[in-house]
């Protein structure tokens, strides 16, 4: 970097406002010196960041509408990335990873964040080189980089609490993708901590329905018609209303 006099008669200015210049660009940080008398140098920029085009395969049409969601995509464009829920849904995709890959495959994306996957799903994203997270979901013991609340703690405290007022007929409603093809983790031991309780378990516990409302109506006719469950516990935010 050239002194203070030289800057001065390149640029045809005094050599106080020179020297107030280079004292602007050090304080700036633009600027290193090595000490009086001494060269300066110009310090080296960091990189400014890629925007990265950031695609939400969200589960299903209301996740679209859902406030954190939306918040997340606002944050990712504030901080310089596109970012934006896909065309289709998991739901829309019968949640079946031939189709999910196909659509991936045509979608321009750098990276995905993928809403409450199936364990199917989110072992076929784990396998592509294409950056993938997931949010919600069974990503357990599957090498993919996830975030999700732990409320097995809360859900166990609640069995016992049930058990404590007197309920032993307790069922849970889950999505279908949480039992099969094997039950999760969480759900297992809901199942576990009721057998603690001495009331044995089967499907009347964790009812099988299919994913639509239609089928969510008939299993809760089904479950309601001889021996109605005295607690329901609810584990979608989006089923209560169509439960209530």
């Amino acid at each position: 970097m050239p002194g203070r006099n030289r800057l001065a008669a390149e640029l045809g200015v005094n050599h106080k406002t020179a020297k107030a210049a280079l004292a602007m660009l050090e304080r700036e940080g633009l600027l290193e010196t090595r000490g009086p008398g001494r060269e300066r140098s110009i310090r080296d920029m960091p990189a400014l960041p890629v925007s990265r085009r950031i695609m939400f395969l969200a589960y299903e049409r209301s996740d679209l509408h859902t406030g954190y969601l939306v918040k997340i995509i606002h944050r990712l464009e504030a901080a310089g990335h596109r970012a934006g829920f896909a065309t289709k849904t998991l739901e829309d995709l019968g949640m079946d990873e031939n189709r999910v890959a196909r659509f991936v495959a045509k979608t321009e994306a750098d990276a995905w964040v993928v809403v409450a996957g199936s364990r199917e799903i989110l072992e076929w994203f784990a396998t592509q080189a294409l950056p993938a997270f997931a949010l919600f979901g069974r990503a357990s013991r599957i090498s993919i980089a996830s975030a999700a609340p732990e409320k097995t703690n809360a859900l166990l405290e609640l069995v016992d609490r049930l058990v404590g007022l007197g309920h032993t007929r307790i069922a849970m409603l889950t999505r279908e993708d949480r039992r099969k093809p094997t039950i999760g983790a969480v759900e297992l031991k809901y199942l576990a901590r009721l057998e603690a309780h001495g009331i044995r378990t089967g499907p009347y516990n964790l009812p099988d329905w299919g994913n639509d409302p239609d089928a969510l109506g008939q299993g809760l006719e089904s479950l309601f018609r001889h021996t109605p469950p005295t607690a329901l516990i609810v584990g979608v935010t989006q089923m209560f209303p169509a439960v209530v």
